[in-house]
């Protein structure tokens, strides 16, 4: 009888110790997973916001070099021969220039009809019609207009302005920057790794 009763004490508390185990398994567990989701929701925020913080960053560096450019009265008059070939080769000491610098990728003349005249990027490629919307919504309001596209290779960020001569609207440029060297920025000393999708 008194062994019946020992056994029932130690499967008593055998039964009791596990469930000591399991419960405290079970909570620090659920603590573990709470903190960790915390800790990637927080990144996933910091992120985010470092992201809209680069976007905003470039696209004031975008505009401000557009608007320098457009009050260029030499480019504008080479602009204005109509002569593709000519504005090509004398624009290239400055596309280079905001390539090496400033990380800028595309430099584009396009037609007031949304034609593409001349890619300072890209000299074989032209006469293409222009349907982007950062395009169209500088059309439609006659200022600037930027955002993220989506292009043949990559995504880019864009910056268009309507191309004005004493007040007539003689065309639109448009700059642009691949973003990829977003994620090195992002990445910085987090080691996060990041991808665009």
């Amino acid at each position: 009888m008194a062994f019946r009763i020992r056994t029932k004490l130690i499967l008593i508390i055998a039964i009791t110790l596990i469930s000591f185990l399991l419960t405290f398994s079970f909570v620090l567990n659920y603590v573990y997973e709470n903190n960790l989701n915390g800790m990637i929701l927080e990144n996933i925020k910091r992120a985010e916001d470092e992201f809209r913080d680069h976007i905003r960053e470039d696209s004031t560096m975008l505009s401000s070099t557009l608007e320098v450019f457009l009050n260029d009265k030499l480019f504008q008059d080479v602009y204005l021969t109509g002569n593709r070939e000519k504005l090509y080769n004398y624009g290239q000491p400055l596309f280079n220039k905001l390539r090496d610098k400033y990380e800028i990728t595309h430099f584009y003349f396009h037609h007031p009809d949304g034609r593409n005249f001349v890619r300072l990027h890209n000299r074989e490629v032209y006469g293409d019609e222009i349907n982007r919307i950062t395009f169209k919504n500088a059309r439609s309001s006659g200022q600037f207009a930027s955002g993220i596209e989506l292009g043949q290779t990559a995504f880019a960020l864009r910056v268009v302005a309507p191309y004005y001569e004493d007040g007539k609207l003689i065309g639109y440029v448009e700059l642009g920057e691949e973003i990829e060297h977003f994620l090195d920025r992002l990445k910085g000393k987090s080691k996060n790794e990041f991808a665009i999708i």
